[in-house]
């Protein structure tokens, strides 16, 4: 209330989410009695319950200068439907979760009145369906019976003195190769069956190829666009840090302006994302020890300034800038990227989220 006195003008900096369209009408409501009335309603401006237009809303996904300056210049309007959505939603929450906890607490106090005692057994709507998969994974562990099986391999010898291919390398002359190869039918489920092929291939000295087929060359795929599931999979996979930590240090690096905002489900890239300025940012080096993304940023921002975006013009051996064509936008937040050079110093014990986040979107092009 304080800050609205002697104010003419509302501009919403909220998060741009349908919980942010909430927050921005809760705002409206506190601080419009406080406002000093303008001489006039403003051009393209929201209209506050007394029909004062002087409200606008901006729209933005990171607190890059760049960005931010784009939403001031580009002005809208706080959505209404948006924010009755989420009344709606906490009413239907608050009343599921009464119901059921309710519910739940006499029937686990009738059938377990020595464990439970007089503790309520609370209902989450939102949190019911992770609570599913955690028991359904326990429940799969409890009940799993290990199943003994056989695989059948054979190590050949391919070239040297003699020839020819001998069975366990047994023909292999001076500088053969050693080649294992493995049985197309998979793991076979009994013994006999096992002991039957091996048997049968027990006394075999020279192999034959009969067919080739040239497969799709082997390597893993470049990753996505960082969206939230994706960073937080990776921090507890990678960096041994648990997803309640890992979107603590995201959402402070948001805050202090170095990563874009942290929750999402997008993972394609707009196509206005400045790619370009991202790398010059990552490759500028800010330490004397240079994180390990620092060279990979340097030769992608190479091939950008000599084969311009990287498309089907660029020379030979070029790197091709071109995100995976099987990401989706989702319509709510960009993906995570880096917005600012930070030092280790700077993000403290957030510094390998931060580096995560670098990583990841140079390994995404």
């Amino acid at each position: 209330a304080n800050e609205a006195q002697d104010a003419d003008v509302l501009v919403l900096w909220l998060d741009c989410d349908r919980e942010g369209e909430n927050i921005c009408f809760e705002v409206i409501s506190t601080v419009h009695p406080y406002m000093r009335a303008a001489a006039g309603n403003l051009a393209g401006a929201y209209p506050d319950a007394a029909g004062r237009a002087y409200i606008y809303r901006a729209e933005f996904s990171s607190l890059a200068p760049a960005d931010l300056i784009a939403a001031m210049a580009n002005l809208g309007h706080p959505n209404l439907n948006e924010s009755l959505s989420v009344d709606a939603r906490q009413c239907i929450d608050l009343k599921l979760g009464v119901a059921f906890s309710r519910f739940q607490t006499k029937f686990f106090r009738d059938h377990f009145k020595a464990q439970l005692g007089k503790l309520t057994v609370t209902y989450g709507p939102c949190q019911t369906p992770t609570l599913w998969f955690v028991v359904h994974r326990h429940d799969t562990i409890v009940t799993y019976v290990p199943r003994p099986y056989w695989n059948v391999g054979v190590e050949l010898s391919i070239g040297g003195g003699s020839g020819g291919a001998g069975a366990n390398g047994a023909n292999g002359g001076a500088g053969s190769q050693t080649m294992r190869l493995v049985s197309i039918r998979g793991d076979l489920w009994t013994e006999g069956e096992s002991a039957a092929v091996l048997k049968a291939t027990a006394n075999t000295t020279q192999a034959s190829v009969v067919s080739v087929e040239v497969g799709k060359p082997m390597g893993l795929p470049k990753p996505l666009p960082l969206n939230t599931v994706a960073l937080l999979k990776a921090a507890s996979e990678t960096l041994g840090i648990s997803p309640g930590d890992a979107m603590h240090h995201a959402e402070k690096l948001y805050l202090s302006g170095y990563t874009s905002y942290p929750r999402t489900e997008t993972t394609k890239y707009a196509e206005a994302f400045d790619l370009t300025g991202t790398l010059a940012m990552l490759a500028g080096g800010a330490d004397k020890q240079p994180p390990e993304w620092l060279p990979q940023a340097k030769v992608l921002l190479d091939s950008v300034a000599s084969d311009g975006a990287g498309g089907a013009g660029a020379g030979a051996g070029a790197v091709v800038l071109a995100p995976r064509p099987d990401g989706e936008d989702v319509g709510d937040h960009p993906p995570i990227t880096p917005v600012k050079l930070a030092t280790e110093k700077q993000c403290g014990e957030s510094w390998p989220i931060y580096q995560l986040i670098c990583k990841q979107c140079g390994e995404s092009w």
